[in-house]
C-alpha cells in the first residue's frame, strides 16, 4: 500500500513544480521586466538587484504554493486515471480513499508551514523589499540625466518634478534646473451664514535656478536639494506671479519620499509587513477608537489577519475539489489542466475578494466571506471524494 502512495505522490511532484515555476513566473513577469531595466540602463548594482529578486519570488510563494498544489493534483490524478491505473487499484481491493489520504496529509502540511511563514518570514521579506526600494530609490538619485523629466520625488502631499538641462562633469552638479512643487494643502472658510467648511486646493509653483546638487541620505530616507542663484513663480490662478515672484541665492529643501509612511522618524509598516503579534497589537489599538482614519486602519489590518489564514488552507480545499475533478474531467494534458486550474482559482479569488471588501467594511461576521472559497470549494470537493470513492 505504501508502495501505490509514494507512486501517486511521484505522479504529483512533476506538476507541482512546473506549476510552481509557471505561476511564480507569470506574477513576477513585470516586476522581472522593470529589474532588468533598473540593471542594464540605471546601472543598478547586481547585489541589490538578486536580492530583491530573490525576496520578491519567495513571497510569491505564498500565492504560488496553493495554485500549484491545485495543478498537480488535476494533471498528476488526472493521467493516472485516463491510464486507468487508479481503475486498476481499485480492482485490487484497494480503497481510493486510502491512495488520496498522503495527498491531503501533504496539502496539510503545506498549509501549516506557509500559515507559519504567513506571519513571520513574509512580513520580515516585504519589509527588506521596501528597505530595498528605497536603496533603489537613492542609488538612481545619483544617476541622474540630463534632459529627462524626474517626477514622484516629494512624499505625502508633497509632488515634485525635476528637470535639468546638463550635469557637471567636475562635481556632478546640476545646470539650469527647473523643480515644479505641487502641494495639496486644506483652508478653513466662513460662507455668509457664519459656517465653517474646510476647502481642499493645490498650491504650486515653478522654481528655477542656474546650478544644483541633489544629495541622497540613505540612513534618514530623505534626499536633499540644494538650489543657487534662483528665480520662485506661483503658478496658481488666484495669484499674481509678477508681484510675488522671488529671488534667491541659496535654497535648500529636505524631501522625504513616500513621506506619509513617515511618523515621528519611524517608518510605518504596511500592513503585508506585519508580523502576527504587530498585527494583533494594531487591531487592538484601533479596535475601540471612533475616527473614521482609525476604523479604515483598522479594517485593512483585520483583512489581511484573515487573508493570511484563509490562503494557506486553501491548499487543502484545492486538493479536496481538485481529486474527484481529476476523476471525473480527467484532464490528462497539461493545458487542459492548467485552463480547469485557471477557471477555479478564478472562482476561488472573486470569493476571496469579495470576502476581503466585507472584512475591511467592518461588518460582524464578515470574516467568515474571506474563508466562504475554502469553506464551498472543501464542501464541493469533499462530498464529491465520497461519492467517487462509494462508486
Amino acid at each position: 500500500m505504501k508502495i501505490i502512495q509514494r507512486y501517486v505522490l511521484k505522479e504529483l511532484t512533476g506538476p507541482f513544480f512546473m506549476g510552481l515555476f509557471i505561476f511564480t513566473f507569470l506574477l513576477l513577469a513585470n516586476k522581472f521586466f522593470r529589474l532588468i531595466d533598473l540593471f542594464i540602463v540605471q546601472g543598478v548594482s547586481p547585489s541589490i538587484m538578486a536580492n530583491l529578486f530573490f525576496c520578491l519570488m519567495t513571497t510569491l510563494f505564498s500565492l504560488t504554493v496553493p495554485m500549484a498544489v491545485l495543478v498537480s493534483v488535476l494533471i498528476g490524478l488526472g493521467r493516472l486515471s485516463v491510464d486507468r491505473e487508479l481503475l486498476a487499484i481499485r480492482i485490487n481491493g484497494i480503497s481510493l480513499l486510502r491512495v488520496f489520504t498522503p495527498i491531503i496529509v501533504v496539502a496539510a502540511l503545506f498549509s501549516a508551514i506557509m500559515l507559519i511563514a504567513n506571519f513571520t518570514l513574509i512580513p520580515r521579506l516585504m519589509l527588506r523589499v521596501s528597505d530595498l526600494l528605497y536603496k533603489l530609490q537613492f542609488n538612481l538619485v545619483t544617476s541622474l540625466e540630463p534632459n529627462r523629466f524626474y517626477d514622484n520625488l516629494g512624499g505625502g502631499d508633497l509632488d515634485i518634478t525635476l528637470y535639468f538641462a546638463a550635469k557637471s562633469k567636475k562635481d556632478q552638479s546640476l545646470q539650469k534646473i527647473q523643480l515644479k512643487v505641487s502641494k495639496k494643502i486644506t483652508e478653513r472658510q466662513i460662507d455668509e451664514k457664519g459656517n465653517t467648511y474646510i476647502v481642499k486646493k493645490k498650491q504650486e509653483m515653478l522654481i528655477m535656478a542656474n546650478k544644483g546638487r541633489i544629495i541622497p541620505n540613505e540612513a534618514e530616507k530623505s534626499i536633499s536639494i540644494y538650489l543657487y542663484n534662483g528665480t520662485i513663480i506661483p503658478l496658481n490662478e488666484e495669484d499674481k506671479p509678477e508681484e510675488m515672484i522671488i529671488q534667491f541665492a541659496e535654497l535648500h529643501r529636505t524631501l522625504y519620499p513616500e513621506l506619509s509612511r513617515f511618523k515621528g522618524g519611524h517608518y510605518q509598516k504596511r500592513p503585508r509587513e506585519m508580523t502576527l503579534s504587530e498585527l494583533m497589537e494594531g487591531m487592538q489599538k484601533y479596535r475601540m477608537s471612533e475616527r473614521k482614519k482609525d476604523k479604515k486602519r483598522l479594517g485593512k489590518l483585520r483583512q489581511e489577519f484573515f487573508q493570511r489564514l484563509s490562503i494557506p488552507l486553501s491548499c487543502i480545499a484545492f486538493v479536496l475539489i481538485g481529486i474527484p475533478l481529476a476523476l471525473i474531467v480527467r484532464p490528462s494534458g497539461k493545458s487542459a489542466g492548467f485552463a480547469l486550474s485557471f477557471a477555479l482559482l478564478f472562482i476561488y479569488f472573486v470569493l476571496l475578494k469579495w470576502g476581503s471588501a466585507l472584512v475591511e467594511t467592518g461588518y460582524s461576521y464578515s470574516w467568515l466571506a474571506v474563508f466562504s472559497p475554502n469553506i464551498l470549494l472543501g464542501l464541493i470537493g469533499g462530498v464529491m471524494i465520497y461519492l467517487v470513492v462509494r462508486k
